[in-house]
C-alpha cells in the first residue's frame, strides 16, 4: 500500500512540477527530476528497473504535454541535457541500493541534488537570453559608433547627456518603453543587482525608448512612480536600435566605450562579478 502512495504523490509532483515549468521554470526543472528519482526508487523495489529509464521519459513527457496543453501553453520539449539528467535520476537508485557504506551514498545523493539544483537555476536563464539575444551568456565586444544622445531630467528641468558623459564608468542601461509591461516587472530585479554591486564606477540608468517626444512627460511619471533607486534617461526609438536595441526590456553594459555585454538582467545577476570587476 506504501509503494502506491508514493507513486500517486510522485504523480502529483510530476503534475505540480509540469504546472511550475510553464510559470517558475527552475522550480519545475527541479521538482521533475526529484519526482523521476523517488519514482525509480519506488520501481526499483518493485524489481521493474529495466524499463525505467523509458518509462519515465514517456510518463515525464505526457504529463508535461497535458498540463502544458490544459494551461494553453507550448509543449515543453525535453533537450539532450535534460534527457540525460533524466538518465542520471533512473541510475542513481540502483547504484545507491548496491552501495552499503552510507556515508558514500550521502555523497553521491548531495552531488546529485548539487547538480540538479545548478541545472535548474542557471539553465533556464541562460537560454531565455539565447533566444532573445542570441547568446547565452551575452557577452559582447562591440565598439559604439557615435557619441550617442540622451535626454535626462533633473529637477524638472531638460539636460542633454551622451555616453561621453559617464566616462571612466561601466554603465548599465535597462532599455524600456511606456508600453512594455514586463519591463515594469524587470525594474525591481535591476534596483535589486544596483543595491548588490559594491563597485562605486558602476552606474546604473533606464533608458526609455520613445517614437515621440510627446510621450517622454508620461513617460517620466510612470518611473517615477516605481520609486526606484536609479534615475532614468530618454533616447528616440532610431538610436536605440543604432546600439542593437529592438526589444524591450534589453539590458545593455557598456565599457570603455564598447558593449560589453546585451541580454537579460537575470544573466547580468549570474555573471556580475565579470562585468563589474567585484
Amino acid at each position: 500500500m506504501k509503494k502506491y502512495t508514493v507513486i500517486i504523490t510522485t504523480f502529483l509532483i510530476l503534475v505540480l512540477s509540469s504546472i511550475f515549468e510553464n510559470y517558475f521554470k527552475g522550480i519545475g526543472l527541479f521538482c521533475s527530476f526529484f519526482a523521476i528519482l523517488v519514482f525509480n526508487v519506488v520501481l526499483n523495489r518493485l524489481n521493474r528497473y529495466v524499463f525505467t529509464p523509458f518509462l519515465s521519459i514517456l510518463v515525464l513527457t505526457i504529463v508535461q504535454a497535458v498540463i502544458s496543453i490544459l494551461l494553453g501553453k507550448k509543449i515543453f520539449l525535453w533537450g539532450l541535457t535534460d534527457i540525460i539528467l533524466i538518465l542520471i535520476s533512473c541510475i542513481i537508485p540502483y547504484f545507491i541500493k548496491k552501495i552499503k557504506l552510507n556515508y558514500v551514498k550521502g555523497i553521491i545523493l548531495f552531488l546529485y541534488f548539487s547538480l540538479i539544483a545548478a541545472y535548474s537555476y542557471y539553465i533556464p536563464k541562460l537560454y531565455e537570453n539565447k533566444v532573445a539575444f542570441g547568446s547565452f551568456t551575452g557577452d559582447k565586444n562591440i565598439d559604439l559608433k557615435h557619441d550617442y544622445a540622451f535626454l535626462g531630467f533633473s529637477k524638472g528641468t531638460e539636460e542633454k547627456l551622451s555616453i561621453s558623459d559617464f566616462k571612466d564608468k561601466t554603465i548599465v542601461l535597462d532599455f524600456w518603453n511606456n508600453n512594455c509591461g514586463v519591463c515594469f516587472e524587470k525594474f525591481p530585479k535591476v534596483d535589486e543587482l544596483r543595491s548588490k554591486v559594491t563597485n562605486k564606477n558602476v552606474m546604473f540608468l533606464a533608458v526609455n525608448v520613445f517614437k515621440r517626444k510627446s510621450e517622454i512627460k508620461n513617460g517620466l511619471e510612470m518611473f517615477r512612480d516605481e520609486k526606484l533607486g536609479y534615475n532614468t534617461l530618454f533616447i528616440s526609438e532610431e538610436n536605440a536600435k543604432e546600439l542593437q536595441v529592438y526589444a524591450y526590456p534589453t539590458v545593455l553594459v557598456i565599457k570603455d566605450n564598447k558593449i560589453v555585454y546585451r541580454g537579460t538582467i537575470e544573466v547580468l545577476d549570474v555573471f556580475k562579478n565579470k562585468y563589474f570587476d567585484e
